[in-house]
């Protein structure tokens, strides 16, 4: 039965990967993908139905979807990024990513590849942002002088949808293809070998502990993990995204697991700020109780919790009993709420709120870096500029 169903996948590689977010997907997105693939075939002698791998239409219906993506990613010879704050702070997005920068990675490590770019990378401006890319894709740049300046200040996606924008348009999608084909023929990145199943691929988006500085993350500290549903809304995993969307800031979630007090310390040591969500119904679970206890026991400054109430609604007397099993959390003069939220619309504005007064206060407690070139420091302390100075705080995937 699963035989009949597995198509075999075609032998010869893509030339582009197109790595984008699915609820950035519209009518516009698919025009780029149509009109960069003619580009690439008029400048190239690759065959059209080569050159782009773009999911929805690459992918048959009925076919094993994981498995063809899996292939395109070890075998495509380039990735493009459809960058949007969706993008920037989707999971899978990283993971894809992640796949063809260790392809990169074991490319440049072979000595005859030393001192080439391994360009590959090829970030798009989807939707205009000030936060900028994290710090996986800014080595690429998505611009220069040769791109219209319309692109970089409004993004392709603004460009795509003005008639008269389409030259500006054309000319991004030409100075891409044209890249792509030089990359190309520089670089031959090897086939990955057969990948792990994608939860098991780290989302580079997510892992660099240096984008995490001063961006948020959720964990969820209940039977059902990230299916919970409090209020009968829509699973609390979708509140990532909701928070991205909403503060332009990467938002991940913290499995609750056997190393949650690490990831804890981990969070606190790269300035992460992080709200955990229980509720009354689950402090009586053997599991949630254990991490509940060796959260109480190590409070760390940069976390918030939210004790929700339960399936019945708010019991204060439920609300007293979980203060007094959480005392030192109880007694802290932090941003914890207990059963103050009753409604799945108060619980998105308050973990906002509450992300943003954390991440206020680790950045105000964060010390000042310094500039140690004392010569220029004495120049530019002459000319009146101040060195020495609090962090700098940008969007998803942002660092100091």
């Amino acid at each position: 039965m699963f035989e009949a169903r597995v198509q075999v996948f075609k032998r010869m590689p893509f030339v582009s990967f197109i790595s984008y977010a699915r609820v950035n997907k519209t009518r516009y997105v698919e025009k780029f993908v149509r009109e960069l693939t003619q580009q690439i075939v008029d400048l190239t002698q690759y065959d059209p139905s080569d050159i782009t791998f773009f999911d929805t239409s690459s992918i048959d219906t009925g076919q094993d979807w994981e498995r063809i993506l899996g292939d395109a990613l070890r075998n495509s010879k380039v990735i493009i990024c459809l960058c949007t704050p969706h993008y920037l702070n989707s999971k899978f997005c990283g993971k894809e990513l992640q796949v063809f920068m260790l392809r990169r990675q074991s490319w440049l490590q072979r000595p005859e590849n030393a001192s080439r770019k391994a360009g590959i990378v090829f970030p798009v401006l989807w939707e205009h942002s000030l936060t900028g890319l994290p710090s996986a894709l800014s080595k690429f740049n998505f611009t220069d002088d040769d791109f219209p300046k319309k692109y970089a200040e409004n993004g392709l996606n603004a460009l795509a949808q003005v008639s008269r924008e389409r030259d500006n348009f054309r000319i991004v999608i030409r100075k891409l293809a044209e890249r792509i084909r030089d990359a190309v023929n520089e670089t031959q990145l090897p086939e990955w070998p057969a990948l792990p199943p994608f939860d098991q691929i780290p989302s580079l988006f997510h892992t660099d502990a240096t984008a995490l500085s001063y961006q948020y993350a959720v964990a969820f500290l209940h039977h059902q993990g990230p299916q919970w549903r409090p209020f009968a809304g829509p699973p609390v995993s979708d509140l990532l995204d909701v928070v991205a969307a909403q503060t332009n800031r990467l938002c991940r979630e913290i499995p609750a697991n056997a190393d949650f007090s690490t990831q804890l310390l981990q969070s606190q040591q790269q300035r992460e700020a992080v709200v955990i969500l229980t509720d009354a119904d689950t402090l009586d679970d053997p599991g949630i109780a254990s991490l509940l206890s060796q959260l109480d026991a190590d409070l760390k400054s940069n976390c918030a919790l939210f004790v929700l109430p339960g399936a019945a609604g708010f019991d204060a007397a439920a609300m007293e009993w979980a203060r007094a099993k959480l005392p030192r959390i109880a007694a802290a003069n932090g941003p914890n709420n207990w059963g103050g939220i009753r409604s799945q619309a108060s619980l998105v504005t308050e973990i906002v709120r509450t992300f943003e007064n954390l991440a206020s206060s680790l950045i105000r407690n964060d010390p000042t870096g310094k500039f140690e070139d004392q010569a220029v420091r004495a120049d530019a302390l002459a000319a009146g500029r101040e060195l020495d100075v609090a962090p700098n705080v940008t969007g998803p995937g942002g660092s100091k």
